[in-house]
């Protein structure tokens, strides 16, 4: 028997992020220019530790006052926003796989061996848990009274809040080599669910149905070998209210109109993090770990930062005039939205930064690989 197919599938598989990322390592990053005039500043509000992610990925959930976060191995902790007060601790003893996710009632959490959780938010006991056909490796999200669950093989799920019924899944077949990533799915007040596969295709769903309203292919595969072929969609795409945008590795950057799918327009791109937006720009971090600015409407460039080369960047968050961004190394960046300048950056711990930063209220919040989580506060000199 040939194992040499498997080693490889076992390896991208492994791979943080995908095979670049592994790549990368060989490499160390060039040492961080001094910035001769930061006209940003990025504070810690308060800090905890919430639990390492080991090999998988988590990001905080919030909703109004509450943040939360867990581990690999199954802590949980809520705080309130502004103080950091801890309002609820659980050791479950349960092997998380990634989330976390959150409705007003319930925290929802993956397991290691292909359940989905969820979490009472005033408790911390399990109300319900449902068997999916793999590891949940992306936060769940909620579209009104049905949770949309995206799992490691690549299907989606639609499941009942109250109870976890498996109400509708949508199907899919996975290449043989696929990138290791955590995508979860973009939801709308129309119930429109936007995903990324690993095939190369950016689909809607609707979400109390599951049905199919279109699909296109952000890229098409082409190469000479399985690997030069891979075209995932590894990051979650960007939705607001005419269209979703998604960029695929080894391939494209695209945008098409929400409602039909009709291509608005596409160029080449390579990358495998979320894609963001604001009101006229797309922002995306690529393989290259170049910080990209593309005009929303026409996919013209806007900017390029590429001063952060070899750092394993995590996605940008747009906040206010800014967007931030982490790294492999532990830093957080602080770019203007404006022309992509590096104006500010704040160390918070070794370990690194796997996950985007989430925003809420005003807040800057970070996970970092070993388990702390970050409130920022990010404000001009």
């Amino acid at each position: 028997m040939n194992i040499l197919p498997r080693k490889k599938i076992l390896w991208l598989l492994l791979c943080p992020i995908v095979m670049v990322g592994c790549a990368s390592t060989e490499k160390k990053p060039p040492r961080l220019e001094k910035l001769l005039a930061p006209s940003a500043q990025a504070v810690i509000s308060w800090k905890d530790k919430v639990g390492a992610v080991g090999n998988y990925r988590f990001v905080p959930a919030v909703d109004g006052e509450l943040v939360c976060g867990a581990g690999q191995n199954g802590q949980i902790k809520c705080f309130h926003l502004e103080s950091g007060k801890l309002i609820l601790k659980r050791d479950t003893n349960i092997q998380f796989s990634g989330g976390v996710g959150i409705t007003d009632d319930f925290l929802l959490l993956g397991t290691v061996n292909g359940e989905m959780l969820a979490i009472s938010r005033s408790q911390g006991n399990v109300v319900w848990k449902k068997m999916l056909s793999s590891q949940v490796l992306g936060p769940a999200v909620a579209s009104g009274d049905i949770i949309i669950v995206r799992t490691g093989s690549g299907d989606i799920f639609g499941l009942d809040q109250l109870t976890g019924e498996i109400l509708w899944r949508y199907q899919t077949n996975q290449p043989a080599l696929i990138l290791r990533a955590n995508p979860s799915v973009v939801v709308d007040y129309d119930h429109n669910v936007a995903a990324g596969l690993t095939d190369g295709r950016l689909v809607t769903l609707d979400a109390k149905s599951g049905e199919l309203k279109w699909e296109v292919f952000v890229t098409q595969k082409s190469g000479t070998n399985e690997l030069e072929r891979i075209s995932d969609i590894a990051g979650t795409p960007y939705m607001d209210n005419k269209a979703v945008c998604a960029i695929a590795y080894n391939g494209n950057v695209a945008c098409h109109e929400k409602a039909s799918g009709k291509r608005v327009w596409s160029r080449e791109a390579s990358g495998f993090s979320n894609i963001v937006g604001d009101d006229n720009n797309i922002f995306f971090t690529n393989e290259s770990d170049v910080v990209v600015a593309l005009d929303k409407f026409s996919g013209a460039n806007f900017w390029n930062q590429d001063r952060l080369k070899l750092r394993g960047l995590t996605a940008p968050l747009p906040h206010e005039d800014w967007l931030i961004v982490g790294d492999s190394k532990g830093v957080i960046h602080i770019l203007l939205k404006s022309d992509g300048s590096l104006v500010g950056r704040l160390f918070l711990d070794k370990s690194g930064i796997k996950e985007t930063p989430v925003e809420h209220k005003g807040y800057v919040l970070v996970q970092t690989v070993s388990g702390a989580l970050y409130s920022l506060v990010v404000s001009s000199k």
